[in-house]
């Protein structure tokens, strides 16, 4: 796409000096140009700013850690910052506000257009995918979609969204925005439709035991598709692992396993790992110390009757329980002895410390479905790094397009770094393994690749007679190699 210049500043120009992100801005200007989307947002605004370089500087400015749109165009509105960063274009805040709105009502017509764009430049051979969800804190009870729910281990105002990324290459290209107040069960039902439209058939979808609801996953195989997911150990767990432990099987250092493949095949395995009953364990034992503590402060001596307000708190623990109607407390298990935390730290980690469950909808090895799950941690990364990379942070906007437009450019700034990851050749090291030394193909983390794209700038300078002098700031290894990608270098 040819990017029309509106005017030239130059004899506008003061003498002031800047510092422009020119890693980032080439990274973003990169992606955008692969996927195709100038041309692709150049067909919904036809007049003033072309919709496509606002989105531009919208991830440019997402990348660089900063979350205010305010801010965004305070750091644009410099003559010397048109000619630089938006190609002489003037982008007010409102400009971005309407961008915002414009994405979100162009919501699902652009994640058409980025899947569309993935599948040309990378073409898989499957469409196996992992997904996750996630909330971000809002300030502002007038907000589209802000209730009060549980996250970040709290009860806070929030909006929610699930993501959806490609398993090989590892690219996000889904995103959708929920309630707040939405539970799991709720935000996958709404959510995995949608994506088996994307996917071909056969394709495996991975998630956690938010996913794990029988109509969901049903709704998954009556498609033509398969699942794998985790799912709670319960009673009848512990009696299947005990009439079934015979079979138990080593995997790896400190796994083992126990596997059952019902008639249409759907397969449970039970996994013990030595590592996860240690952390169990740990777990337990600090939460059954911090109960005991908690309790402690609340008698304040032995014999009186804890402050309702202290008890509920914390809530019930296997110390003692209450009554929030009548406040009454019953005594389970006496804080004062010293025997006590030990008893309720068993309570706490339960027979089953250490095992977790796997269903898969169709046959896997153990170790393949073991190390297929274990790879989910690509999407919690993922997730993780939107909200550190990308910047989403909490949002303070309240219409739902807007809120959805936010979410939207967070996806792009990510999904470019992540392109630009995908294409790095990256080296191989050596790793101890299960006792062996084993080569692994190693490539830098996106939050190191934009903080080494973000670190390469260019200084711009402006003489009194209007000439401008750039200097090139700050190259490293990595920005060196991803500059090589955007420039067509490799190989």
């Amino acid at each position: 796409m040819t990017k029309p210049i509106a005017t030239k500043v130059v004899d506008t120009i003061g003498s002031d000096n800047i510092a422009i992100p020119y890693g980032l801005i080439r990274t973003v200007r990169w992606g955008m140009d692969r996927l195709g989307l100038y041309d692709f947002f150049s067909d919904f605004k036809s007049k003033g700013v072309p919709l496509g370089i606002v989105v531009e500087v919208m991830c440019v400015h997402l990348l660089e850690g900063g979350s205010s749109m305010s801010a965004c165009s305070r750091d644009l509105s410099s003559p010397l910052a048109k000619v630089e960063r938006t190609y002489g274009w003037g982008i007010s805040y409102q400009t971005i506000k309407r961008g915002l709105d414009d994405l979100g009502l162009y919501f699902e017509e652009t994640l058409d257009a980025i899947w569309d764009g993935i599948l040309r430049l990378y073409a898989p051979e499957k469409t196996d995918v992992y997904i996750d969800g996630s909330h971000v804190p809002v300030s502002g009870s007038k907000m589209s979609g802000a209730a009060v729910g549980y996250g970040g281990n709290g009860v806070q105002n929030q909006i929610q969204f699930v993501v959806a990324m490609l398993m090989n290459p590892g690219l996000p290209f889904k995103i959708e925005v929920y309630p707040g107040n939405w539970n799991d069960p709720m935000q996958y039902s709404d959510f995995i439709p949608q994506l088996m439209l994307f996917l071909k058939k056969g394709s495996m979808i991975v998630m956690d035991n938010g996913g794990a609801d029988k109509n969901i996953l049903s709704e998954i195989t009556d498609s033509n598709m398969r699942y794998l997911t985790r799912k709670e150990v319960n009673k009848s767990d512990r009696t299947a692992v005990k009439e079934l432990m015979e079979s138990m099987v080593y995997l790896e250092r400190g796994v083992g396993c126990i596997r059952r493949i019902a008639k249409n095949g759907k397969t449970t395995y039970w996994f013990f790992s030595v590592d996860k009953y240690i952390r169990s364990r740990l777990t337990a034992e600090r939460n059954a110390q911090i109960a005991a503590d908690r309790l402690k402060a609340s008698l304040k001596k032995k014999g009186n009757p804890p402050k309702q307000t202290n008890l509920l708190s914390f809530g019930n623990t296997e110390f003692y329980e209450t009554s929030i109607q009548e406040y009454e407390y019953q005594t389970k298990i006496d804080v004062w002895s010293e025997e006590a935390v030990e008893q309720v730290a068993d309570l706490f980690a339960g027979s089953m410390c250490g095992w977790f469950k796997l269903e898969s909808s169709h046959q896997m090895e153990p170790l393949v479905a073991l190390h297929t799950y274990r790879r989910r941690n690509d999407v919690e990364e993922l997730i993780k790094s939107i909200k550190n990379v990308a910047s989403l942070k909490p949002l303070r906007v309240w219409s739902s397009d807007t809120v959805r437009g936010s979410m939207l450019v967070s996806l792009l700034a990510q999904l470019f770094v992540c392109m630009l990851r995908e294409e790095l050749p990256g080296d191989f090291v050596t790793k101890m393994i299960d006792g062996k030394m084993v080569k692994r193909l190693h490539k830098p983390s996106t939050e190191t690749i934009a903080r080494s794209m973000g670190h390469l700038t260019v200084a711009v300078s402006v003489d009194r007679i209007g000439r401008i002098s750039r200097v090139l700031c700050n190259s490293e290894d990595v920005s060196k190699q991803c500059m090589d990608i955007i420039e067509g270098k490799k190989g």
